[in-house]
């Protein structure tokens, strides 16, 4: 049985071949475009009967290298007729794919790497944030997070193991670090050494700087100042020989007769606390102990006697020292004999409300012995 085949281009050329050629390619003899051979008369009896239906749009086909060539048979050409009988090219249809859903071990190698990436992001990430304020704590959940995800991508990773561990290595080593070598990401210590609170101990602060603990001895007064809390005492000045005077009526005059005058300097050196100062001119309470110097055979230089009315310049009573503030005070003793090697200052603790007294060692060679 054979079916004719017209060509859609030019409506001239006309094919007639077995049916069994239907959905081949041909050339038209006409206009020798290629076409898809179909029945023509079938068409027009489904397009004019009372059962029409829609005709269905052209199939365009392409060849393909390895396309079968068969051999159609006898054809019958309807107007200009070639020598040859024609040959059809019908090529292979594609085999009909199947969709499959991707296999469990598939999806969980896909999410295995994905998880290892990230916990290597986030060793990486850790490294980083050491060097932020408040950086090791930041490392730390970052690092403890990635080692997490790095071991259920190890778990997850269905053999595939390399990615994971590396994960693994990366925040492991991270975590070493930043617990127990922090040195190393030049971070201190996660515990700082403890440090002495050794302030309520009396210190002798060395003028070149520098600091002695002298609890219960003497401060040599010629290399540094007594220091206990945030109170510092300094012999500023030493002298021996007569001392000027100014009596009433800011009348100035010179001792009759030559005295030891101690100058003194208070200071607050402490931040918060206000010192109050009280002079050691001042007689002592009944509780309080006296303000002595002693020589070297242990006798005590008595206070110098001043004419009634008469001051010494630069002495003061009292003094309220906020921090950073000083005193100048001048403390006057009987003069001591000319051939001792130094002389002792004992200064009771209730001048600036310390417990402890303030011993200072005068040398000789302080004293500056004047007319």
């Amino acid at each position: 049985m054979t079916i004719l085949a017209i060509c859609p281009y030019c409506k001239a050329g006309r094919i007639r071949a077995p049916r069994a050629a239907l959905g081949a390619s041909a050339t038209c003899p006409r206009c020798q475009n290629c076409f898809t051979l179909a029945d023509t008369e079938e068409a027009k009896r489904n397009t004019t009967g009372p059962l029409a239906t829609k005709p269905l749009a052209p199939v365009k086909t392409v060849p393909t290298p390895d396309a079968r060539r068969v051999a159609a048979g006898p054809a019958e050409w309807i107007g200009e007729q070639p020598d040859d009988i024609p040959e059809f090219i019908v090529p292979e249809l594609p085999a009909q794919v199947e969709y499959r859903e991707p296999a469990d071990d598939v999806r969980a190698g896909s999410s295995g790497f994905a998880l290892a990436m990230l916990a290597i992001i986030l060793a990486g990430l850790a490294f980083g944030a050491t060097q932020l304020p408040y950086g090791r704590f930041i490392a730390l959940v970052l690092a403890l997070v990635g080692l997490a995800m790095a071991l259920l991508a190890l778990v997850s990773s269905d053999g595939q193991w390399q990615w994971p561990a590396l994960g693994c290595a990366a925040n492991g080593g991270a975590l070493f670090l930043v617990v127990l070598l922090p040195s190393w990401l030049d971070l201190g210590p996660w515990w700082p050494e403890r440090i002495e609170d050794d302030s309520h101990l009396v210190k002798s602060i060395n003028f070149r700087g520098g600091a002695t603990l002298v609890e219960g001895e003497w401060v040599d007064a010629s290399k540094g100042a007594w220091q206990q809390n945030d109170v510092r005492v300094t012999v500023s000045a030493t002298r021996a020989g007569k001392l000027e005077l100014i009596g009433p009526k800011e009348k100035h005059e010179w001792s009759k007769g030559r005295v030891l005058a101690l100058s003194i300097r208070v200071a607050n050196v402490g931040v918060v606390r206000r010192l109050d100062y009280r002079s050691w001119n001042d007689t002592p309470g009944k509780d309080e102990a006296p303000l002595r110097v002693v020589l070297p055979d242990g006798k005590t230089l008595a206070p110098a006697k001043l004419p009634a009315g008469w001051v010494v310049p630069g002495r003061i009573r009292n003094a309220d020292l906020f921090p950073g503030k000083t005193a100048d005070d001048v403390l006057v003793f009987e003069v001591p004999p000319g051939d001792v090697e130094y002389v002792r200052l004992e200064l009771p603790g209730w001048a600036i409300g310390s417990k402890e007294p303030v011993k200072l060692h005068v040398p000789r060679s302080m004293i500056v012995v004047t007319r």
